[in-house]
């Protein structure tokens, strides 16, 4: 065999099996943040659940209201049985569509306090949304997992009227009288 492409092929397959052992490594590595990530997930959650407070200013998602049916919105901040807090709101009218997000007004409040919002229009709606959630929200790079997080709030899972949601508050789940001094 000519001694050129004697040297080529095992400069090729030194190249090659360089090329197989990065991929190799990577790969390992890859799988290895990705556990850790998992660990992490449940490590970090615990975490962020002892958060006391919501300081994000969330929004929630009115739908199957009409224009006539949300002149105001009023925002009560409801803590230990007493009323800590009240917001009056006036949505614009052009934002009225078929759905319609509105921030909940207050600047921090506490996960286990219970805000009731009250539709008025044609008609009265009470909401009562309680039992608000943080979550670890892990940071990703090019290369995956990067090793650290941050707690960010759970806008969609908290009851609404006592019932699981997804954030949303649907026309036909309002009340029609709410008595919040239980």
């Amino acid at each position: 065999m000519n001694k050129y492409l004697k040297g080529c092929l095992i400069i090729l397959g030194i190249l090659l099996l360089c090329i197989i052992s990065i991929m190799i490594w990577y790969n390992y590595t890859a799988a290895q943040r990705r556990e850790q990530a998992k660990i992490d997930t449940v490590k970090y959650s615990e975490i962020c659940e002892r958060t006391d407070f919501v300081t994000e200013k969330p929004y929630v998602t009115l739908t199957g209201f009409d224009r006539l049916e949300v002149k105001k919105v009023r925002f009560l901040l409801i803590r230990q049985g007493m009323a800590v807090q009240d917001t009056l709101t006036s949505p614009q009218p052009e934002a009225i569509y078929e759905y319609m997000s509105i921030q909940i007004p207050f600047a921090a409040f506490k996960k286990t306090d219970t805000i009731i919002m009250q539709i008025s229009g044609k008609h009265e709606y009470f909401f009562q949304l309680s039992d608000f959630h943080h979550y670890a929200y892990l940071h990703y790079g090019m290369m995956g997992y990067l090793g650290t997080y941050d707690c960010r709030f759970d806008d969609q899972h908290f009851l609404i009227n006592g019932k699981a949601s997804n954030g949303q508050l649907h026309k036909q789940d309002g009340l029609a009288t709410l008595d919040w001094k239980k």
